[in-house]
């Protein structure tokens, strides 16, 4: 009986130990032809004209991890942050506790998930070195083996938009059908987990907010971070143009705010 007891505490400091938030989805890593498929390409060409390929594939290798259901939303983010950024307080569907937090600037992002991971006791994910002549932070680094909250990078973003090994090689997050998965060309955002899932059970990924991530291929920097913008957004791709295609529609951004994007989690164990 009494090696009962020590066997059943050991499992339960393990499980304790392998633990995750709620509402977090395992994404089982694996390798993946990042960027745009054939069939995404000659989209592209359609739609627009242009026979170019701005995003040509290139073969990823993806470690394991653990990505939110849901975009942040404005009641989590109120609740860690104490505001509602100015951009979006005339905003109605500010209002809204269920809807994606969107207006912010991708600092206000990064520093979010350290506060969050504070909040939950946790040491956080990201150093910030000296601040500029701009009063902003000059240098933001990633900490590899912090346990805490953080972006998702652009790769860990993208493979699970497409499903990830579950993947079925659908032209947008979860479906072939745009009005299956995305909420889009509308006047305002709707509350998170309102369309159908991708394969991996991840909601709006196509659509609703777009989302910062810490980008792995140089697009915008600060510092040694690289920011970029995945996925749709509610009022339809930038300059209100019907998506190509939504799961890896990428955009640059600077330290202004972004009015359409938002951010999703990643929760990083301890190796």
């Amino acid at each position: 009986m009494k090696n009962l007891f020590f066997l059943l505490l050991a499992a339960a400091i393990v499980a304790s130990c392998d633990s995750v938030p709620e509402n977090f989805i395992k994404v089982d890593g694996g390798t993946f032809m990042k960027g745009w498929t054939e069939k995404e390409r000659a989209l592209y060409k359609v739609n627009y004209g242009k026979d170019e390929d701005p995003l040509a594939p290139k073969e990823m290798s993806v470690e394991t991890f653990y990505i939110s259901k849901y975009e942040v939303t404005v009641g989590l983010w109120y609740e860690v942050m104490g505001y509602i950024p100015e951009k979006i307080t005339h905003a109605e569907w500010s209002k809204e506790p269920d809807c994606p937090i969107m207006g912010i600037t991708w600092l206000e992002a990064v520093k979010f998930c350290n506060r969050l991971s504070a909040k939950e006791g946790y040491k956080g994910c990201y150093d910030f070195g000296e601040l500029d002549k701009y009063g902003r932070f000059a240098e933001t680094t990633l900490k590899p083996d912090a346990e805490g909250y953080r972006l998702p990078t652009d790769v860990e973003w993208e493979y699970a938009a497409r499903g990830g090994k579950k993947s079925k090689g659908y032209r947008f997050a979860g479906s072939d059908s745009l009005d299956e998965v995305a909420h889009w060309n509308a006047e305002v955002p709707s509350k998170v987990g309102m369309y159908k899932p991708n394969e991996l059970g991840i909601y709006d990924m196509t659509g609703n907010a777009a989302e910062y991530t810490y980008g792995i291929s140089p697009d915008v920097t600060i510092g040694k971070a690289f920011v970029t913008v995945q996925g749709g957004h509610y009022n339809g791709r930038r300059g209100g143009a019907k998506p190509e295609n939504f799961v890896i529609y990428k955009d640059d951004t600077s330290w202004g705010e972004g009015p359409d994007v938002g951010l999703r989690l990643v929760f990083q164990k301890k190796k």
